[in-house]
């Protein structure tokens, strides 16, 4: 079983092989990714591989065996190309396909008809998707030698067209779900402020919160209403703080984004201003997530 094997697997390692060189190489570059290319040139490797077990033996053989190498040679490639043209062809038409898509439903959801009711926008997108999906499918079938009857468009286009609704449709449902992802994270985030908040006097507990500093056992809140102490450690408060748009700057010193309205450097040393127009030091152990998060 082993030795049967051995054949099939040295072939399919050469098309691996051969479709991973054109892919890094960029043959017919088309702008795709990567892995979209290595399945083109694999699949069209297979198509070239499967056509040659067949095509080879019957010309060397059989057919032409009396010929000249070279013509044997040259009637072999051409007949083997045929099929991996008519592969390519395929992939690129599906391709093709792929890149209207992304043309037709920001122009239906966005633009066109961005008012009309999203049952609609589905339908009209899927139905526009669906015509060069439909000819991409029919031309590879005919270029594979099949016949195309004018009474089989309609059935086609209707299948593709159902696949289009589904694949439509579920592209909407994600898009949507990744948008009110960050305005659920967001409603988090003020829950989270407020909940702190709770432990101000009253008049600050509506205030926005802009940093927060250690002072002994004590912590400092910085708010756009003025300034409290609280009992209670930095590192309890970082944890409930936890989920915030805001990071911590100094062994004492935690700041809400919002709350910083500009930098200042003394000495060497970075400085966050505070919208009430404290500082808030930033050490060199916090200096890199400061930077990363564009405030310094």
């Amino acid at each position: 079983m082993t030795e049967r094997l051995k054949p099939f697997l040295r072939t399919a390692a050469i098309m691996v092989g051969l479709a991973a060189l054109f892919t890094w190489f960029g043959v017919y570059d088309f702008s795709a990714p990567p892995a979209l290319r290595f399945v083109m040139w694999l699949v069209t490797m297979s198509v070239g591989g499967v056509s040659a077990i067949w095509i080879i033996p019957a010309v060397f053989e059989r057919r032409f065996a009396q010929q000249n190498v070279i013509v044997r040679v040259a009637l072999s490639a051409g007949l083997i190309a045929l099929p991996v043209t008519a592969s390519l062809i395929a992939f690129f038409l599906m391709l093709g396909a792929g890149v209207s898509a992304t043309w037709i439903i920001p122009t239906v959801f966005e633009k066109r008809f961005a008012e009309q009711n999203v049952v609609i926008q589905v339908a009209l997108s899927s139905a526009m998707i669906a015509l060069p999906v439909t000819a991409s499918l029919l031309v590879f079938f005919m270029l594979l030698g099949g016949h195309v009857q004018p009474g089989d468009v309609p059935s086609q286009y209707l299948y593709v067209y159902a696949v289009c609704v589904v694949m439509v449709t579920g592209g909407v449902v994600v898009s949507r779900a990744q948008a009110a992802a960050p305005l659920l994270e967001s409603a988090e985030a003020q829950d989270v402020v407020a909940r702190f908040m709770q432990r101000l006097p009253v008049k600050c507990r509506t205030a926005e919160l802009w940093a927060v500093s250690s002072e002994d056992h004590y912590l400092r809140v910085h708010t756009s209403l003025g300034e409290e102490l609280i009992l209670m450690r930095l590192a309890d408060a970082m944890r409930d703080l936890g989920g915030t748009d805001g990071l911590q700057t100094h062994r004492s010193w935690w700041v809400a984004r919002d709350g910083v309205a500009d930098t200042r450097r003394e000495g060497g040393k970075l400085f966050l201003v505070l919208k009430s127009g404290k500082t808030a030091p930033v050490s060199r152990t916090y200096a890199s997530p400061v930077k990363q998060a564009g405030l310094s």
